[in-house]
């Protein structure tokens, strides 16, 4: 699995459990092919940051891939320090009108909250 993350906590190996040890790993400040990507992991506090992250990221994935976007949760500490506004609804109005629709919705760990957004399949 090729993965590329941004603005990672420094504690992500443990949510993950190591899991990308095994992945090959991608930096999107560097040249990467298109449609060589099957997840991206955005973590941001700001909206336009995490609009520009993953609108580059659309050209690298493969048409199954997944972006996965993560936010400060509203109870968050971090959240209010960072005086960060980003829910899950403002991400959608952002991100749905290039195609891109969330499929699924977690908590990462007491401070972040995550969507998964794929391409929007025709019928």
């Amino acid at each position: 699995m090729n993965v590329a993350t941004w603005n990672l906590p420094s504690h992500y190996n443990e949510i993950t459990e190591n899991i990308l040890i095994e992945c090959v790993q991608f930096d999107l400040e560097n040249k990467i092919e298109e449609e060589s990507l099957d997840l991206v992991h955005i973590f941001g506090t700001d909206i336009e940051e995490i609009a520009e992250i993953f609108f580059k990221s659309i050209y690298f994935m493969k048409p199954k891939g997944a972006i996965w976007v993560s936010w400060l949760k509203g109870t968050s500490e971090l959240k209010k320090e960072l005086n960060s506004t980003i829910t899950d609804n403002i991400l959608k109005d952002v991100i749905y009108p290039c195609g891109w629709i969330a499929t699924k919705v977690c908590s990462v760990d007491s401070n972040w909250s995550g969507l998964k957004f794929m391409f929007k399949k025709e019928n």
